[in-house]
């Protein structure tokens, strides 16, 4: 370029930039270039100077990147590209416009522009609110925090700006906001943003920086030929009511709801492989089963053939006549036949186990196999007997409990910042010896030693009241309170989540911290151990769900995508889904791939769910799953077609928020809830009855449970719930049923009620079912009235 080309483009720059006093002087110095001399000249002067503007442009916002003007006319720019895009793909890109927001915010508070800050707060905040639909109330919390950044002391200081900015543990992987888009809406925004010039850059930045574009295949999220995954999903996430009618605004809310409920379809277009893994221990003993019964058959076959099976003729009796070694043979024929038909009976798809996965251990799957064949069956004609553990002086400490798989032992954990694991076989050989010595019924002392030695005399009732009781474990070393704990498949490490962001694992049996794994950027909310162990799970209040291995500290997946607290995770049972549960302003039920880490099911709760979703729990099959409320509620989808399958009415939910779910073992023919209303809820699975009419579910001949089907006394209570109480709670609240209002009549529907179990005084804070297929519930003794 000559230099008289150089002093225009410099003054161009100048223009663009308006320093009026800076070109006043510039231009008197200023050599004018000379007259192009033919055609093909003069057009290679005006593609240079086409050339120079775009680089002018450029040049300018690139100088400009660091004035607070660039990125509010940014995000003008995107808000009105969103609104002039067709009506199919507006929707879906209308929910780029959050996020960017809130990284464009935090931004211009970085760069000490605070004013312009709050000035595009003001403008957009109801823009911003109302592009959201059913996540208004996500929004309007990240709004709220963000007007009280106003600094950059105050932005360093915060935990959300640094969730936001990628300066959490988590990274900038875990700034990152998953938004997924059609095809071709991707298509649209990349090439608006790479057509844009230097204008964009600012804009290109903060996009690369907070999202997460995931494209998937499918109708844009606007179609208005893409069906829903619910008949009335879009009226329930609209938050209409009966006709449709919601009032003023029902019209934008119910197409932000028809976004929602398209972003759902697409999500759940998504192919998944739910049965369980080949050779799991079910099958195992199903397959021994049919093994043995075919022996017999054989045996039976060969020795009526033989005439060896007719014992009257080995007494020297009558010889068994041809008709009756023909009935023989064909009922040994009928038998094989029984035990060959089993075999193609369809148990439901069966995926190969995955190479991340481990195997159980030959001494789990042996413990398993004895368990099933003493299993109890539990059916809605045969309900389960249920032991109810209570925790005493742990009303306002206890947070929670688990069991492990024979109900042995109990793991809970408690607002002091400690884990506690109750033994109970010794803990109840202490009571009954303290019941004993109380009527005065220990012999007493003062004998002889078989060795000759006198015999120590035996204790007195307070000296047993007053002595620290044996059975409890004490697991020191979180620094704020414990919020979940789980015990590993091989019930030898406990799992523990807790307010300081870390989850601990421990040594059951010796009350050993073994390793802490960091990460979570605020309070773990929920732990679930792996089925297959040395993979474990966690959720927290940072909106994300980690995936972590035993032997890493680091975790492997990061499952973003709530807009909110993930409360709950649970493990599908063939290990490859991780199911989450998020409530307040997010309220989805969703389902992850473990090997992609992506999001294959979204279940928004809408009035399916009324409240937010507090507790999950997955059909032994894994066709199903089960999510409970904080309003009562307790609702089933099928995650094969990411239907609703039940939802419990309100003359039958509970009265007080569900904490907890669980299905029976085998076919999961019944669903038991527990609550703040102090009861235990049983709902009848008609696809788990379907399986166990059709010879499919384990054949258990043992009984593994105490007591009528009809409920039972409980059994002994967990030890000391608060710190310095010594007193182990037998407060073996019977499970007295209290549905006598359904008495004589079926109940009727899906998912209807089959009973209910009410304690003494305990809400439910966790229950399961054993092994054998005994109900186990556990609950803090909270007295009802003054105390007298």
């Amino acid at each position: 370029m000559r230099d008289s080309d150089w002093d225009q483009l410099f003054l161009q720059y100048i223009r663009k930039r308006g320093l009026r006093d800076v070109e006043e002087r510039f231009v008197q110095h200023v050599r004018q270039p000379p007259a192009p001399g033919d055609k093909e000249e003069a057009a290679a002067v005006a593609a240079g100077v086409e050339m120079a503007s775009g680089l002018i442009d450029d040049l300018v916002c690139f100088a400009a990147g660091h004035e607070a003007a660039v990125y509010g006319d940014a995000y003008e720019a995107l808000v009105g590209w969103v609104d002039s895009c067709l009506d199919m793909y507006r929707p879906e890109l209308r929910r780029l416009l959050h996020p960017v927001f809130v990284r464009l915010y935090l931004t211009l508070v970085d760069m000490e522009a605070g004013r312009e800050a709050a000035a595009l707060l003001a403008r957009y905040r109801a823009r911003v609110l109302a592009t959201l639909g059913g996540m208004r109330r996500a929004a309007a919390s990240d709004l709220t925090q963000l007007a009280a950044l106003t600094s950059r002391s105050l932005l360093r200081g915060s935990a959300f700006a640094a969730a936001r900015l990628g300066l959490g543990p988590g990274g900038p992987a875990a700034a990152k906001t998953a938004v997924a888009l059609s095809p071709y809406a991707h298509d649209l925004l990349m090439r608006w943003l790479h057509t844009g010039g230097g204008r964009m850059l600012p804009l290109l930045s903060v996009v690369n920086s907070c999202l997460d574009l995931q494209v998937l295949e499918g109708l844009p999220k606007g179609a208005p030929a893409a069906p829903v995954p619910d008949d009335d999903l879009a009226d329930e996430l609209a938050g209409g009511g009966p006709g449709g009618a919601g009032g003023p605004g029902a019209d934008e809310a119910g197409a932000d709801a028809g976004a929602e409920a398209a972003e759902a379809n697409m999500v759940n277009r998504t192919e998944i492989k739910l049965g369980l893994l080949q050779g799991n221990v079910e099958d195992m003993y199903r397959e021994q089963q049919e093994k043995h019964k075919a022996e017999a058959a054989a045996a039976a076959a060969a020795a009526a053939a033989a005439g060896e099976a007719d014992p009257a003729a080995a007494d020297g009796q009558e010889p068994q006549t041809k008709k009756a070694k023909k009935a023989a043979e064909k009922a040994a024929a009928a038998a094989a036949a029984a035990a060959a038909t089993s075999k193609s009976v369809v148990r439901g798809e069966r995926i190969e186990h995955p190479p991340f996965l481990p195997k159980l251990p030959d001494e789990v799957v042996s413990a398993a196999l004895r368990d099933i064949g003493l299993r109890a069956p539990v059916t809605a004609a045969a309900p389960p007997s249920c032991a109810f553990f209570t925790f005493v002086n742990a009303k306002q400490t206890l947070n929670c409990s688990t069991f492990n798989s024979d109900g042995s032992k109990i793991v809970a954990g408690f607002n002091d910042s400690s884990v506690r694991v109750y033994d109970m076989p010794t803990i109840s050989q202490h009571h009954a010896l303290l019941r004993r010595s109380r009527r005065g019924q220990l012999p007493g002392g003062g004998g002889t030693n078989p060795d000759g030695t006198p015999a120590p005399a035996a204790p007195s009732a307070d000296d047993l009241e007053e002595c620290e009781p044996p059975g409890t474990l004490y697991l020191h070393g979180h620094t704020a309170a414990v919020h979940a704990v789980d015990f590993s498949v091989d019930q030898r490490l406990v799992l523990s989540g807790s307010s300081d962001g870390t989850v601990r694992v421990w040594g059951a049996e010796f009350g050993a911290c073994l390793a802490v794994y960091p990460g979570h950027v605020f309070p773990v909310w929920d732990v679930a151990a792996c089925p297959l162990g040395h993979w474990f799970a966690s959720a927290g209040a940072d909106r994300v769900a980690r995936l972590w291995v035993s032997e890493r500290t680091q975790p492997l997946r990061l499952l973003v995508g709530h807009n909110a607290d993930v409360d709950v995770v649970r493990w599908h049972p063939n290990c490859c889904l991780v199911a989450t549960a998020a409530g307040q302003a997010d309220r989805t039920v969703r389902l992850w791939d473990v090997r992609e880490g992506k999001c294959v099911r979204y279940l928004p709760c809408g009035r399916a769910l009324p409240g937010s979703p507090t507790c999950l729990a997955l059909s032994p099959d894994g066709s199903q799953i089960a999510a409970g409320s904080d309003e009562g509620g307790v609702t089933v989808w099928d995650l094969g077609t990411a239907r609703r399958v039940a939802a419990s009415q309100p003359s039958t939910a509970h009265t007080g928020a569900v904490w907890c779910l669980a299905y029976s073992q085998g076919d999961g023919c019944v669903l038991a809830s527990g609550g703040a209303d102090e009861t235990v809820r049983l709902w009848r699975n008609d696809s788990g009855e379907a399986l166990a009419a059709a010879g499919v579910a384990a054949a258990g001949d043992g009984t593994g449970a105490d007591g009528e089907g009809g409920g039972a006394e409980g059994g002994e209570g967990a030890a000391d719930g608060a710190a310095g109480s010594k007193e182990a709670g037998k407060e073996g609240a019977k499970a007295g049923k209290d549905g006598k209002e359904d008495k004589g009549n079926k109940p009727e529907g899906p998912y209807a009620q089959l009973g209910r179990y009410r304690t003494k005084s305990s809400p439910v804070v966790s229950l399961a079912f054993s092994s054998r297929n005994l109900l186990l519930a556990a609950g803090p003794f909270h007295r009802r009235g003054p105390i007298t």
